[in-house]
């Protein structure tokens, strides 16, 4: 059993700023007990792709980040932020872990339009073992691919995450579709911690949530919310694919594209 936290707050274009809200969320995750926090797409870097390319971009020797990696927290941070490296600038989520330095966890595979100039793709899914459970990452548009989500699962995921910013409005309309979608015919939890707040183009969505494997909301924030957080079981995982057994009934000649 793993205790999985969703975090939301507004944030600016200030990366010291961000990155003490962050801690200020892990802190408050820590004493829910929870062995892992969600934060939004780009959260340390602030949204706003113009002028992504100055000192909001990050590196993972930053010491900006200090605040987030000496804070002794057992609660481990997934966050987003840009972050330059081999390959270029990507749309990163950063794994933060009491004791190490911070990593780059997963880089966003399906760029929106106007990220395709600022930022390389990834390449790679990434599953990672956070408190016994087995954790897929995904960034906004990811969510969108029902084929990204399926691919995890079949990797034997417990949860994923996704990391976004989608705005109120048509956006809005597809983010309450994606997810509960996603959760369901992929027979396993889902955590998505959206933006919040204005980045001066548009009012961010909010409604940072958490689906359980049978599609349902357990938990969504709002506009304003802070933190919600939720159990998740391997074992009710498992439960809920043998008594929806969407996985296992795919025909092969589809499972073979996956």
């Amino acid at each position: 059993m793993a205790r999985i936290a969703v975090g939301q707050a507004p944030f600016s274009a200030d990366v010291d700023a961000n990155v003490a809200t962050a801690r200020d969320l892990r802190a408050a995750a820590s004493a829910e007990g929870a062995d892992l926090l969600v934060l939004s797409e780009l959260f340390l870097s602030g949204y706003r792709v113009a002028g992504i390319d100055g000192d909001r971009t990050l590196t993972l020797d930053d010491p900006r980040l200090a605040p987030l990696v000496d804070d002794g927290s057992p609660t481990e941070v997934l966050v987003g932020a840009a972050v330059d490296g081999p390959g270029g600038r990507r749309n990163a989520v950063l794994r933060f872990r009491a004791g190490d330095a911070p990593e780059v966890a997963y880089a966003k595979l399906h760029l929106w339009e106007s990220e395709r100039g600022p930022f390389a793709a990834g390449h790679d899914l990434s599953v990672i073992e956070v408190a016994g459970l087995r954790v897929g990452l995904g960034v906004c548009y990811d969510a969108g691919f029902p084929e990204f989500s399926r691919a995890y699962a079949h990797a034997g995921v417990d949860l994923i995450v996704f990391s976004s910013a989608f705005l109120i409005g048509e956006e809005a309309d597809r983010y309450d579709i994606y997810h509960p979608a996603r959760a369901l015919e992929s027979g396993c939890f889902v955590v998505v911690s959206d933006a919040a707040g204005s980045d001066g183009d548009g009012r961010f969505y909010g409604h940072s949530r958490i689906v359980d494997p049978r599609g349902r909301v357990r938990a969504d924030l709002g506009e304003t919310g802070a933190l919600a957080w939720v159990d998740v079981s391997p074992a009710d995982v498992r439960a809920t694919r043998s008594a929806l057994p969407y996985l296992d009934h795919l025909l092969p000649a589809y499972r073979a594209h996956l």
